[in-house]
């Protein structure tokens, strides 16, 4: 209109879109009011707090636990092992102490035992001259050294109550390494178990009184026995080795023991079938080595010439050596004419032949038989041949079942001979460690009191000796037919922290060769 153009309009722009409105501010964790509970549940179910875990309650005290169950004392092998086992031993001590004490002294063998070293001590070194008022050295060189050692011990035989002491000290010693190495570490054996091992009244002479040189053999075996024992392991290099040198040390205490009398030999079937199955055929060819270089060793003095070598070989493993009928505890029924035969002997040792081979059908059968095993380890003489691992319990009871059966078949049993067994005997009743259960109906205390009976009777009777085998042939008999204990134990019971019924985990270097491809 004035000549001045009017502005263009630009295009207008879209508003800018609004943000969706924030949601809602959530309520702190701040504890809400009355109101505000309330108008949560007007609006909907919301979650109630969870309430606190009730703690478990406290374990009770021993003592506490004992007040409300008193039985258990007897039969709890967790909580109350231990006690009554150092109660007993407490206990034992004390009696030991009254024996040496007040009991006189018994003089059977030990007075030539102090002889015999006396003339080593002079030094003789031709077995011959080896010899007292019994007669000479019918035991291996490490037999002699001992008794040495107990004549300077005793001045010459003169301060025998030293050599008393020595022994008390040597049962306790048995004694502790029986509780704690081989029944501890079994849960199904009961603690009233343990007073079984303490009620002979012959132990206790061969022991305090008479100071036998099987009371020392027995210390090394069942020591030898609580290392084969092998605490639960694992697969690591350095715990491999701990178990290869238990086993080592166990065979050379063996071996200390056959180097003292040749009654050991009788646990050495067990050993060999478990390190020939459970480890494999070279180590069980180790642990003869191993077995057999102690004994040249200790031997070493006696085999300086040929003529003392034959005659050190013959007194000292004289295997054809004939025993008087009169001092017999075992045979004593068959009468004098039967037992001098010479046959009766072959078939002693043939019985013995047929009892190792029933059992190691009966232990190898989980594996599928000794001809499995045996073809297993034909074609890898390096690899264990057994696919199973091997509880604690298992490992004592096949050394016990082994000893038991050779004492059976002995040619002759005499008094001191009890210590082979004894100690073993309340595991055997008690299901062989398989968890048969306690003393089933008075059956087995019956065959405890047979045989401690059997032993006991000086001379024995005809009665007294048809006893004593019959009972130790039924105790064979139960543990035959009963299961033996697992060769692997459940994880839940592998409490090796305490030293438990542990299952040995085998090394995987030997684990891992079995299966089908050994077929």
């Amino acid at each position: 209109m004035y000549g001045v153009p009017l502005p263009t309009p630009r295009a207008s722009s879209p508003p800018p879109a609004r943000s969706p409105p924030r949601p809602p501010r959530q309520p702190t964790s701040t504890p809400a009011t009355a109101s505000s509970r309330i108008t949560e549940l007007d609006d909907g179910p919301s979650p109630l707090p969870t309430p606190p875990k009730a703690r478990a309650p406290a374990e009770p005290s021993l003592l506490d636990y004992l007040l409300d169950h008193p039985l258990a004392l007897w039969t709890d092998h967790n909580r109350c092992f231990d006690l009554v086992a150092t109660l007993l031993l407490v206990w034992e001590a004390v009696l030991g102490y009254g024996i040496v004490g007040y009991v006189n002294y018994t003089e059977i063998d030990f007075s030539t035992y102090l002889q015999q070293s006396q003339a080593f001590l002079a030094g003789a070194r031709d077995y011959n001259l080896i010899k007292g008022d019994s007669g000479p050295a019918y035991y291996p060189a490490l037999h002699v050294y001992v008794y040495s050692a107990l004549s300077w011990l005793t001045n010459g035989g003169n301060e025998l109550k030293r050599a008393q002491w020595a022994f008390a000290g040597v049962y306790l010693a048995t004694l502790a390494v029986v509780f704690f190495g081989i029944y501890r570490r079994n849960e199904r054996i009961p603690p009233y178990a343990l007073v079984l091992l303490t009620l002979s009244k012959r132990l206790h002479s061969i022991y305090l009184l008479r100071m036998f040189n099987d009371a020392v053999v027995m210390l090394l075996v069942y020591s030898a026995i609580a290392l084969y024992m092998v605490p639960a392991g694992g697969t690591g290099k350095g715990e491999r080795r701990g178990v290869e040198m238990r086993w080592m040390l166990g065979t050379v205490l063996l071996s200390c023991a056959l180097s003292i009398k040749m009654s050991a030999l009788l646990f050495l079937p067990a050993l060999f079938y478990l390190a020939f199955v459970h480890l494999s055929p070279l180590a069980a060819l180790q642990h003869l080595v191993l077995l057999v270089l102690p004994l040249v060793l200790f031997s070493s003095p006696f085999l300086t010439t040929r003529e003392h070598a034959l005659t050190y070989g013959a007194q000292a493993f004289d295997f054809a050596r004939a025993f008087d009928w009169r001092y017999t505890l075992n045979w004593r029924f068959l009468g004098e004419d039967a037992f001098d035969n010479p046959r009766w002997g072959t078939v002693l040792l043939g019985a013995h032949a047929a009892g190792l081979v029933l059992w190691a059908e009966k232990w190898a059968a989980e594996d599928g038989g000794v001809a499995v095993l045996l073809r297993r380890a034909a074609r890898f003489p390096g690899r264990k041949p057994s696919p199973a691992g091997l509880s604690s319990s298992r490992i004592a009871t096949v050394f016990f079942l082994s000893n038991l059966t050779g004492v059976l078949c002995a040619r002759s049993l005499h008094p001191q001979f009890y210590a082979w067994f004894a100690w073993s005997l309340p595991w055997l009743v008690c299901g062989g460690g398989g968890g048969v259960g306690a003393v089933e109906g008075g059956q087995g205390l019956a065959l405890l009191v047979a045989i401690e009976y059997g032993m006991s009777v000086w001379p024995s009777t005809v009665n007294s000796s048809l006893g004593l085998v019959l009972a130790m042939l039924v105790l064979l008999m139960r543990s035959y037919y009963a299961e033996l204990p697992p060769a692997s134990p459940p994880s839940s019971t592998a409490k090796d922290a305490r030293g438990r019924e542990a299952q040995w985990v085998v090394p995987p270097r030997w684990a891992d060769t079995v299966g089908d491809k050994r077929e």
